[in-house]
């Protein structure tokens, strides 16, 4: 009789050791090193900008100097596109132009620029905000560059705000036609290596890596995005890159939209960020 009793409750606690966890389930309850993610509301048509409200963390490369390698477009078809590198999600290996299999994720891993930073990034997924309704989200991946010696594991996790469209709808109530504001969306956390990523971009979730060697300043394109990249948007006439001008165009539109906002905080001081 004992020896039954003892092999029951031993059935019994091996069952609970393999639960599945619970759909839903918070693994961040305490909801620490999150960041809040605003969403910008303004009338239909007011902007046509794009914003990033994607549950992702993005790449870039910088020299010690500051020198942006993903403008660089000889270094990113030469030496970074088509090199050594690799994603890693649940054991299997991604690389330009893939689709890492994370749920919700659809697009491939590329290039593009983030004009609220100013900077180009890789992009390894783009999983849209709406998944979050579903129930908080965490994941992880390695980005693993072996000829570079280069190796980091990063992790995602984030909580919708169940208020949000109701945030959002009471807003746009009180805003005027040229006005316009913020209200919390989610709330995000990134990590590098088991640790809260470290960044001057990481409200972003931007891991920039940096990466030293021969530079090339010859070219006027390559003046012009350092032009950018310092912020001295004023020397609008040494830009000769035709892109760049184009991003200085609608950064200094979108730059002043946001003086605005700043400039007339009581009309939606309820709600903005």
């Amino acid at each position: 009789m004992l020896l039954i009793m003892a092999f029951v409750l031993s059935a019994l606690a091996s069952c609970s050791d393999n639960d599945e966890p619970q759909p839903g389930k918070d693994p961040n309850p305490g909801n620490e090193n999150l960041i809040s993610v605003k969403y910008y509301v303004d009338k239909p048509g007011m902007t046509g900008f794009s914003h990033h409200y994607g549950v992702n963390a993005y790449l870039n490369f910088m020299s010690s100097n500051n020198h942006e390698w993903l403008r660089d477009t000889p270094w990113f078809e030469k030496k970074f596109k088509n090199s050594d590198w690799y994603f890693e999600f649940n054991g299997k290996q991604y690389r330009y132009g893939d689709v890492m299999d994370i749920p919700g994720n659809t697009t491939p891993i590329h290039m593009e620029g983030y004009l609220e930073l100013n900077k180009y990034l890789i992009i390894p997924a783009d999983i849209p905000w709406e998944k979050l309704k579903e129930g908080p989200m965490t994941y992880e991946y390695k980005f693993v560059w072996p000829s570079r010696n280069i190796s980091h594991t990063i992790k995602v996790y984030a909580i919708y705000n169940q208020n949000f469209e109701k945030d959002r709808d009471e807003l746009l109530k009180n805003l005027g036609d040229e006005d316009s504001g913020y209200v919390e969306l989610y709330k995000i956390g990134y990590w590098v290596d088991d640790k809260p990523m470290e960044s001057p971009w990481k409200d972003y979730g931007l891991f920039t890596i940096t990466l030293d060697e021969r530079q090339n300043y010859g070219s006027e394109c390559q003046k012009s995005h350092n032009i950018l990249s310092d912020n001295t948007f004023r020397d609008n006439q040494n830009i000769r890159c035709k892109a760049c001008r184009s991003i200085l165009t609608r950064l200094t539109f979108f730059m002043a939209r946001k003086r605005k906002l700043l400039r007339e905080p009581d009309k939606f001081s309820n709600f903005a960020a």
